[in-house]
């Protein structure tokens, strides 16, 4: 402090006076903030409460609802792609990656109860990321209603997705699968 401050202000300087006043302040404020301070706002408690109190709120969550409905229904009842139902007979195709080699492994087996017998003829491709064939090898054998393997192999040449085209009971159905990288 200076000789001739006193109290932070200079001699001749007049200190400033603030005055506070709710009241006052309350007069000029909006409805909804007078009545907060009043104790007249009405606020919602709980989670349910808060999600449904407005408009917005609703549309929100009926949206949130709506989302998480379509996602439950595709992927409970969507088609997965590596695996298909053939006249009882489900065709399902695994392929992984490991140490230059792509094993892929195809495999038919009853739904339910063992199904009719017949050949099986299947035409495995392997694509790269373009989804270009790289690769493609024919198997067949003899399906006897329970289950059956077919399995091949290819070199790892950047094969990324790998391709089954399986014909049996005279109808032909296509699966793939994404290469699993070990």
């Amino acid at each position: 402090m200076q000789e001739n401050e006193i109290d932070g202000f200079t001699d001749g300087e007049e200190p400033m006076i603030f005055h506070y006043s709710r009241k006052h302040r309350l007069e000029h404020a909006p409805q909804n903030v007078r009545d907060f301070y009043d104790g007249k706002m009405n606020v919602q408690r709980g989670l349910l409460k808060s999600l449904v109190a407005t408009r917005a709120n609703r549309c929100l969550l009926f949206s949130i609802v709506v989302c998480m409905a379509a996602l439950f229904f595709v992927s409970k009842f969507g088609r997965d792609s590596f695996k298909d139902t053939i006249d009882g007979t489900q065709a399902e195709i695994a392929a992984f990656s490991f140490e230059n080699t792509v094993y892929v492994s195809t495999s038919l087996k009853a739904v339910k109860s063992p199904s009719a017998s017949d050949d099986v003829s299947a035409k495995i491709t392997a694509l790269n990321e373009e989804k270009k064939e790289i690769a493609c090898e024919s198997l067949s054998d003899f399906y006897d209603g329970k289950e059956l393997f077919l399995r091949t192999t290819f070199e790892d040449n950047d094969i990324m997705y790998v391709e089954a085209e399986i014909e049996i009971f005279g109808k032909i159905s296509k699966i793939s699968t994404k290469v699993k990288k070990n």
